[in-house]
């Protein structure tokens, strides 16, 4: 009103707007995503004292995204409930059944949903950020992906319809002889790469880090993100702990083409002086080429059509996705991650002190991931994973590898 008259705008404007709707408030994080405002006052540690963070007025926005956030927090919730009733006698290990979820826009690395535990006020242990787990097979797409780099560069006579070999074998270490097993103790022989990572076969996966080498292999993890490894045979098996917040980051370069980019959740900090706070730039680094990138996406998308992850589709999921299981000794840690072209989604479910939970990756992990990927397609998600230039795609036998 006091626009019009001073007639910086006409009576028909001042109406116009005034009968607009007011645009919605900021919302605040406290009560709906108490893990993510942990994650920012995390964050905001070395910039902050504690005190100026409570009084001085200081505005943050994050990168969350309050629907997946929402879907994120009941599919956590719901899907650890159905686990015990399930299986009634993990509710009798002395601890509770514990989860945590992240969920990521791979191409900018902005996370849309954070859930670090069933409870927070039970237990306010952040399980997405801090919680270090040996990721077990969960690995084993980057050994592929240095395979597929390595024979881009002329290193390897590798593709993923050549074969490795799943047969019995032993490796001498200096603690002694190491002799990997499958997960069903049962071996197939010559099996395809494409077959060996869709099933998540150990062996040949550790022929193959044997071929690359450990020490070639362990500068490469390196090279992508991965802190500093142990020069150890058994680091083909995921011998690794990490977060599910550090697994998502990483996971980015299969969607993104070969692009690693460094997940965040703050986009902007203010003052109550309206002073923006520096924060570090997320960084957005090609560490392999694309096409190396989607040729383990490709076979990732195996893994829900024919390898751990096909129970997907008796849980409900009705759309294209990628993803590996993992889990680790004893059943103690049991991991999914899940990408469709957009998100990229972790989920991990264990006890915070380790103990067997009797899950997989798919039998475990893999729910959770259903449950929140449907609350966000109910009808599946029909887009395919962009093909970068300089591939063709050919039908092959999934068992002989012959085109």
């Amino acid at each position: 009103s006091r626009m019009a008259e001073e007639k910086t705008i006409t009576p028909e404007e001042r109406d116009a707007a005034m009968a607009d709707p007011l645009p919605a408030a900021p919302r605040s994080l406290a009560g709906s995503a108490p893990f993510v405002v942990d994650a920012v006052q995390r964050s905001l540690a070395d910039l902050l004292l504690p005190d100026e963070l409570q009084t001085e007025g200081y505005s943050i926005y994050t990168t969350i995204d309050m629907r997946l956030q929402n879907a994120a927090r009941e599919a956590v919730r719901e899907g650890l409930e159905e686990l015990e009733k399930e299986k009634p006698d993990l509710m009798g290990k002395g601890q509770p059944l514990q989860a945590a979820l992240v969920c990521a826009d791979p191409y900018s690395g902005a996370v849309l949903a954070l859930v670090g535990g069933r409870d927070f006020q039970a237990s306010s242990f952040n399980r997405a950020l801090l919680g270090k787990r040996p990721i077990g097979s969960v690995i084993k797409p980057f050994i592929y992906l240095k395979a597929m780099q390595g024979a881009q560069e002329g290193l390897y006579d590798l593709s993923p319809n050549a074969y490795l070999d799943d047969s019995p074998l032993t490796i001498e270490t200096p603690f002694g002889p190491w002799t990997p097993q499958n997960f069903n103790k049962n071996f197939s022989g010559p099996v395809t790469v494409r077959r060996a990572l869709e099933e998540s076969l150990n062996v040949p996966t550790v022929r193959l880090s044997q071929m690359i080498g450990i020490n070639v292999l362990a500068d490469f993890l390196e090279g992508l993100g991965f802190p500093t490894l142990m020069r150890v045979p058994s680091l083909a098996l995921g011998t690794i702990d990490l977060s599910p917040l550090e697994v998502a980051g990483l996971y980015t370069v299969f969607v993104n083409q070969g692009i690693r980019s460094t997940p965040h959740f703050m986009r902007t900090v203010r003052s109550s002086a309206n002073t923006r706070l520096p924060l570090a730039t997320p960084d957005s680094n090609q560490v392999v080429s694309p096409q190396a990138a989607y040729q383990v996406l490709s076979m990732l998308q195996g893994v829900f059509e024919r390898g751990t992850a096909n129970p997907a589709y008796r849980l409900g999921w009705k759309g294209i996705a990628a993803g590996k299981t993992g889990t680790t000794d004893d059943r103690q840690d049991s991991w999914f991650v899940g990408a469709v072209p957009d998100l990229i989604t972790v989920v991990w479910v264990g006890f915070d002190m380790p103990q067997p939970t009797g899950l997989t990756g798919s039998s475990g992990a893999l729910p959770i991931w259903v449950k929140f990927m449907n609350k966000i397609y109910p009808e599946g998600n029909p887009d395919p994973f962009p093909v970068p230039q300089g591939l063709e795609e050919k039908k092959v036998d999934v068992l002989t590898g012959e085109l």
